[in-house]
C-alpha cells in the first residue's frame, strides 16, 4: 500500500528534505552527491528544503533511509498527496430569507464587528486552497496577487470542477450589498487566491509550502489554510488510540510544519486553519499540531454544539 498512516498517496519518485539552517547549503549538496540515483528538482533557502527527484522509484525506501543516516542530521518527509475534502438593509438575497441562513453571524458575533468596521481593503488575507473562480461576483474587485504555485504564474485556471477555494475565499470576504447570496464575514478585505491544486485537484506536501511562501513575500496579513487530511474511519478508533497515534506517528512532519509555521508567525501573519472533517482528534493530522503559531478551528451547529463531522481535541481553539 504506497501509502501513509493518513492514507495519504505517496509521490514515488520524489522526496522532501528539510536541514538545519546552520548547515550551508555547499556542504548539503556534497552529502547528497554520494547518494546514487537522485537529482535536486529545486532549493527553497527560506525553509532549506531540497525536493529531490528519484530516478529508480522502487530505490526510493532505500534512498530516504541513507540520507537519514547521514552524520549531519537533516528531515525526511515523502512527498505526499493531501486527500481532497471539503436581516438588515443590505440587498443580498440571504438576508431576506429566513435567519438560519445566517445563523453563524450571529453566532460570532459578526453583526457587532460590523458596528465598527466591515473589514479593511489593506487586509490581505491568502486562501491556500484549490479551485478558484477569479470571475467570481462576490469576489470581483477583490482580487490581489493570485497566484498558481503549479502553474508559476498569477494565471489561475481550474480544469478539476473543484470550487473549495472559491467557497473559502466568499466566505471570508465575498460581496456584501450586491443583491446576490450573502456575504463574507470581512466583506472589505481582499484575497490572495493560492492555488496549490494541480489540474486534477491534487494538493501535495510541497507545494502547500510553496503556496504558504509566495503568500508571506507578497504581502499577506492572514494565511487561511482550510486544508487537512481526510482520516478514513477515525472516528472508529479508540480515543486511546488516537493519543496514541499522535505521540507516536508522523513526528519528523510535524516538526516540519511547526519550523515552518513558526517562522511566518516571526513575520506577524495571523496563521487560521480548519481543523477537520474527521470527527476526530485534529491532531492526528501533524500539520494541526502547532497550538503556539496557528489558530485551529473547529465547526459548530446552530445549537452551539460541536459539528458532528468537526474534528476536535485540545489544539481546537475555536
Amino acid at each position: 500500500d504506497n501509502t501513509t498512516p493518513l492514507k495519504r498517496k505517496i509521490v514515488d519518485n520524489q522526496l522532501n528534505v528539510f536541514v538545519p539552517r546552520n548547515i550551508p547549503d555547499s556542504l548539503v549538496r556534497e552529502d547528497l552527491s554520494d547518494v546514487q540515483g537522485i537529482e535536486i528538482k529545486a532549493y527553497d533557502k527560506n525553509y532549506n528544503h531540497y525536493k529531490l527527484i528519484i530516478l529508480d522509484p522502487s530505490k526510493r525506501e532505500e534512498i530516504k533511509t541513507q540520507i537519514q543516516n547521514f552524520q549531519r542530521k537533516y528531515i525526511v518527509i515523502d512527498e505526499t498527496i493531501f486527500n481532497r475534502m471539503a436581516l438588515s438593509d443590505y440587498n443580498d438575497t440571504a438576508w431576506k430569507g429566513s435567519s438560519q441562513n445566517y445563523w453563524y453571524f450571529n453566532r460570532i458575533g459578526a453583526f457587532k464587528a460590523w458596528d465598527k468596521e466591515l473589514g479593511n481593503p489593506n487586509m490581505v488575507v491568502a486562501v491556500i486552497d484549490h479551485g478558484f473562480d477569479l470571475e467570481h461576483e462576490e469576489l470581483k474587485g477583490k482580487i490581489f496577487k493570485p497566484w498558481s504555485v503549479w502553474n508559476g504564474s498569477p494565471n489561475i485556471t481550474n480544469t478539476s470542477g473543484l470550487d473549495h477555494g472559491t467557497h473559502i475565499a466568499a466566505t471570508i470576504a465575498g460581496g456584501l450589498n450586491n443583491s446576490k447570496g450573502i456575504s463574507g464575514i470581512c466583506p472589505s478585505c481582499r484575497i490572495m487566491p493560492v492555488d496549490v491544486g494541480d489540474e486534477n485537484g491534487n494538493l501535495t506536501f510541497s507545494s502547500i509550502i510553496k503556496g504558504i511562501m509566495y503568500a508571506k513575500l507578497n504581502g499577506a496579513q492572514v494565511l487561511n489554510l482550510s486544508i487537512a487530511s481526510m482520516i478514513f474511519e477515525a472516528d472508529n478508533w479508540s480515543m486511546n488510540d488516537q493519543i496514541m497515534y499522535v505521540q507516536n506517528h508522523l513526528k519528523e512532519e510535524e516538526q516540519v510544519w511547526k519550523m515552518i509555521f513558526e517562522r511566518i508567525a516571526q513575520e506577524d501573519i495571523a496563521i487560521v486553519q480548519a481543523a477537520g472533517n474527521n470527527n476526530a482528534l485534529a491532531a492526528l493530522d501533524p500539520m494541526k499540531r502547532d497550538t503556539v503559531h496557528t489558530l485551529i478551528v473547529g465547526a459548530t451547529n446552530q445549537l452551539d454544539e460541536r459539528a458532528n463531522f468537526s474534528s476536535y481535541g485540545n489544539e481546537v481553539r475555536l
